[in-house]
């Protein structure tokens, strides 16, 4: 078979960025790929170009055609049906997109928004993650907090509670945590003296992270040397990505705004199917042992080359 030759239209935001990433590793797995990103047009130029059928810019390889246009993000949308029309390309879209979903010939959503897979839609457990090459250590554990959000109350007492359970439970296991850009300050204050407090207690086995002091590289590198990850509900790319890593993972819940809100689905989801574990202020469900890698982004680009018949 021949290469497939994909546009990536991004928007520079990472999670949406790392979306796309986990679709292209997934298609890599069954077609040689070869990519161009390049960033959305401006509205009038997406117009100008759907109505003419013609790209306004040169690509960086001018030999460069086209069989797919991936895109994720609102920003993103317009463009990807422009470039459709321009090069005769297949258009698929990662999150449900703002503009008719019958204008793509694929569309990607997360199981939690309520699609059901259909004519031209693809659902997904998760939102798409890319692989995280991981070989845990067992003495490692991670915390990964997120903040404030609109489908959760953010109780800090409860979990500072939390988090301190499982580190005493699991005593010979070193827990490093990090914050979020959502994570109130105070929330930070307060797990870093919860920090000090089992240093006073002799454990000593909980490092506390600022996500500002921290490098690019060093989630994702310590996400796969992890053999134990624990994610805050409200957190749910980082629930994403850990999926994707070889550690058992735990879910920190937290009260819910609204009943049944899509994050809510998405939890107990996993935990129905024995992918993860819970501790909340009700109950505490164990992570799963010899878990695996979700990898949904293979299975999802298997069935999006089915569906585009490439």
């Amino acid at each position: 078979m021949s290469d497939l030759n994909i546009l990536c239209i991004k928007d520079g935001k990472p999670g949406h960025e790392k979306q796309t990433q986990a679709l292209i590793e997934g298609i890599n797995h069954y077609r040689s790929v070869n990519t161009i990103n390049i960033a959305p047009l401006k509205n009038l130029d997406s117009l100008k170009a759907f109505v003419f059928r013609t790209w306004p810019t040169a690509l960086s390889d001018s030999e460069f055609i086209p069989d797919i246009i991936i895109g994720t993000g609102h920003s993103t949308h317009l463009s990807i049906l422009a470039a459709k029309k321009s090069f005769d390309a297949k258009a698929v879209v990662i999150m449900n997109p703002s503009l008719p979903a019958k204008l793509f010939d694929g569309v990607i959503t997360p199981s939690h928004d309520g699609f059901a897979p259909g004519k031209n839609r693809l659902t997904t457990p998760l939102a798409l993650a890319p692989l995280v090459e991981s070989n845990p250590n067992q003495e490692l554990g991670l915390f990964l907090i997120g903040g404030i959000n609109k489908h959760f109350h953010w109780n800090t007492s409860v979990l500072i509670d939390h988090i301190h359970s499982i580190t005493t439970q699991h005593p010979k296991r070193h827990w490093q945590l990090t914050t979020s850009r959502r994570t109130p300050v105070d929330t930070l204050n307060k797990l870093k003296a919860l920090q000090k407090k089992i240093e006073n207690e002799g454990t000593g086995n909980l490092t506390v992270f600022d996500v500002n002091d921290l490098s690019q590289n060093w989630l994702i590198e310590t996400m796969a040397k992890a053999s134990s990850i624990w994610v805050t509900v409200d957190s749910a790319s980082m629930l994403a990505e850990s999926m994707n890593t070889q550690a058992t993972i735990g879910i920190i819940d937290l009260e819910e705004k609204k009943p049944n809100n899509k994050l809510a689905i998405s939890r107990d989801n996993l935990i129905k199917k024995e992918l993860a574990g819970v501790i909340s202020q009700e109950r505490y469900i164990a992570p799963p042992e010899n878990s695996k890698p979700l990898n949904s982004q293979m299975e999802t680009a298997e069935k999006l080359l089915s569906l585009l018949n490439l």
